[in-house]
């Protein structure tokens, strides 16, 4: 102790002293901190926190997934639904769009007449004949069918429109979902509520059962819609993939459904289907309610209808309606009470046909053909005899036969590209 100083003073040997005990308590200290901060001590002491948080998590994981499967349980059948409705239309859409076929009623008519000549059946002429519309439905189903059928790349066309309006119905859910989620509802229940609403133009789903999906128990820590959202586009995704492999045979299900594409297009194609007084061709016009007068610029000889009989006739009839209406013959029928009638005078009797003379420019090659080629079938079917030998109509007969089909097809090959050029 130094009096002068009033206090102490620092030997050499002191500090070292000092240091070291400052050191050793030092030492003591960091020794009781790490053993405090040991892992094992640390778990110790996290164990019960991080259990809670464990359990809590699985919960939510466990109610965010049963919430997102029941709520694909529902939106399954109302997606794979709206798909189907709109692939009807699609379907018979992408039809008109790629084939030139489906242009025209004209342009129809004349393709199943080709269609008609391959197959080579006198009984599908008939049908043809004495109910066009029924014979033009089959065709169209017929070809839609093949149509729906045929590849492209590794799907059919079918599957091809089903997947991309599956794809636009999903993307709809998702977005639809997403906006929901950004209007920050409170509950699930206010979710599914705003999401229903949304959503009930385009599909057909029920509200009372969504609401059922919000019965589930909410976590007290956290709500199940903050881990509701992303589990529910995940089995978007499952489900999405499990209807793509489900239209593998979409096809077979067609007939089910409630639009068909090719009802469809038989409804926009054929049109109105009044029958020729005289020849029984059918009105050319697309739409059935259309204005003015029936028309028909593909007559027939009236030997392929029972709808009208030449007065005075005892055979066949080779005549065409076109020459006939230019014609003083006279014509009976039930329109007319069995009594005689002129041609030339129809209009008294139809006043909703125009049949203007010696217009038959297409028809004729066709339906003579035609004639000359089922003359025995046509004359079982109608119940009347051949002409006479050497008579002016047998005359016409053979005529007729000397015809090839090759001319026939040609002439109506150029009949075609005539009225496709005049669209």
């Amino acid at each position: 102790y130094n009096e002068a100083f009033q206090g102490f003073s620092f030997t050499e040997e002191y500090k070292i002293d000092l240091c070291l005990e400052v050191g050793r308590m030092a030492i003591k200290g960091f020794k009781k901190k790490i053993k405090e901060m040991s892992p094992s001590a640390v778990l110790k002491q996290l164990k019960q926190p991080c259990y809670i948080d464990f359990e809590n998590r699985y919960r939510n994981f466990k109610l965010e997934e049963g919430a997102a499967r029941k709520l694909i349980f529902h939106l399954r059948v109302p997606i794979r639904t709206a798909v189907i409705e709109s692939l009807a239309s699609d379907l018979s859409t992408n039809i008109r769009l790629h084939d030139r076929r489906f242009r025209t009623k004209h342009i129809l008519t004349f393709n199943m007449l080709l269609d008609l000549q391959k197959k080579q059946s006198f009984r599908d002429f008939v049908l043809y004949l004495e109910n066009a519309e029924e014979s033009m439905r089959a065709w169209i189903k017929v070809y839609t069918l093949d149509y729906s059928t045929t590849k492209d790349g590794e799907q059919t066309r079918l599957e091809r429109l089903a997947c991309e309006q599956l794809t636009r119905n999903i993307d709809l859910v998702i977005s639809t979902a997403s906006e929901v989620a950004k209007s920050h509802p409170k509950t699930l229940k206010d979710w599914l509520t705003n999401f229903h609403k949304r959503l009930a133009d385009s599909f057909q789903l029920r509200l009372d059962e969504l609401l059922e999906i919000s019965g589930v128990e909410e976590s007290k820590d956290k709500p199940i819609l903050e881990f509701f959202m992303e589990r529910f586009i995940q089995e978007l995704q499952k489900l999405k993939k499990e209807l793509k492999d489900s239209f593998t045979f979409l096809y077979a299900e067609m007939e089910e459904w409630k639009r068909r594409p090719y009802d469809i297009l038989a409804d926009e194609m054929i049109g109105c289907t009044k029958q020729c007084p005289f020849c029984g061709a059918v009105c050319e016009y697309m739409n059935p309610d259309h204005p003015g007068n029936h028309l028909v610029t593909s007559h027939r000889p009236t030997c392929l209808t029972a709808n009208s009989v030449r007065l005075n006739l005892k055979h066949i009839s080779l005549d065409v309606c076109t020459e006939l209406v230019k014609s003083n013959l006279k014509f009976t029928n039930r329109d007319t009470k069995n009594k005689p009638h002129q041609y030339k005078k129809y209009r008294e009797i139809y006043k909703d046909w125009e049949i203007a003379p010696n217009t038959s420019r297409y028809s004729s090659f066709y339906w003579k053909y035609f004639v000359a080629q089922y003359i025995d079938d046509i004359t079982k079917h109608f119940g009347v005899s051949k002409p006479p030998p050497g008579s002016k109509e047998d005359k016409t007969l053979q005529e007729w036969k000397r015809l090839t089909w090759e001319a026939v097809e040609d002439n109506l090959k150029t009949s075609y590209q005539e009225l496709v050029h005049s669209l």
